[in-house]
């Protein structure tokens, strides 16, 4: 019997309706929280420091926002036309660099403030449209170039192998800069590279 009493007092905490009248939660204390989720959570300083840019971009263009549960899905999608008139410089922010913001918003809505920490009950970014973007064309260097960088790396660094192995490692692993930099001993196995799960 205490055994079933316990398995339901864990259901029910679990899958308790978060009600977010009953804590206004404001924005100092969101970036607070995150800090520490996202610092526990294993995420990368450049992710949450990405977080917390676009999070001020919101409160840029809301600065009478009190925290999250204030932002609606009407508000998320002015926010985006907002965007669009915004400049940087003499230009305008692009369609490609708004989608970037409005995506960041979401994941970061729907992982962290909604399902972690339950700072809010919904996700007013996963219906907004993002703006319409010309598609970027891919470019690619042939293996001449290739071969021409190398020959410029020997003969730029000498005898010195580092380089040429830390740039035809990354080459042919298509990971991040940060990725191989981070690289820890364990990860060296019998003249392989592992890279864990959560970065491939």
């Amino acid at each position: 019997i205490k055994a079933v009493e316990c398995a339901r007092a864990i259901i029910d905490k679990e899958y308790e309706i978060f009600d977010p009248s009953h804590e206004e939660v404001v924005w100092d204390d969101v970036f607070a929280r995150l800090r520490v989720r996202l610092a526990t959570g294993g995420i990368r300083g450049t992710t949450i420091g990405y977080y917390e840019k676009v999070l001020r971009s919101l409160r840029t263009v809301y600065p009478e926002s009190k925290g999250p549960t204030d932002i609606t899905a009407r508000l998320a999608a002015a926010f985006r036309d907002k965007m669009m008139t915004v400049c940087k410089g003499k230009k305008p922010l692009s369609a490609h660099y708004v989608a970037g913001v409005i995506n960041g918003l979401s994941a970061l809505w729907r992982k962290w403030l909604v399902e972690d920490l339950k700072l809010a009950t919904c996700n007013p970014w996963e219906k907004v449209e993002p703006p319409k973007a010309d598609k970027i064309s891919v470019k690619t260097i042939s293996d001449d170039q290739i071969e021409h960088f190398f020959g410029w790396i020997a003969e730029r660094f000498g005898e010195w192998p580092l380089p040429n192995l830390f740039l035809r490692a990354k080459a042919q692993t298509g990971c991040r800069l940060m990725d191989l930099c981070s690289l820890r001993s364990e990860q060296l196995r019998e003249g392989r590279l592992i890279f864990p799960a959560d970065l491939t």
